[in-house]
């Protein structure tokens, strides 16, 4: 049995409505398929563009950035824009 036998067979024991969303999901399927393109890359396309990321970049958050204590977290946010954290304290 192909593939699209084993589809219909299924589609035939489907409410009106449900055969209706499967119907507007392959139109999706469709759709989002034919949007993609695959692009080839360039490398140094955006080498023109400067960006900055700090040096603590990857210091981890405290806990306290995960459990909602927001005025431990706006000091350090403090401390990270003034750059002047203290890799000991974060952690």
């Amino acid at each position: 049995m192909s593939i699209e036998q084993a589809l219909m067979e299924q589609i035939r024991f489907l409410t009106p409505e449900q055969q209706q969303e499967v119907l507007d999901f392959a139109a999706f399927l469709r759709q989002r398929s034919a949007g993609v393109s695959k692009k080839k890359r360039i490398p140094g396309l955006h080498k023109e563009n400067a960006y900055w990321m700090a040096d603590d970049f990857d210091v981890p958050l405290p806990d306290e950035f995960w459990l909602g204590d927001i005025r431990l977290f706006r000091s350090f946010t403090a401390c990270l824009l003034t750059k002047s954290i203290d890799s000991d304290k974060v952690l």
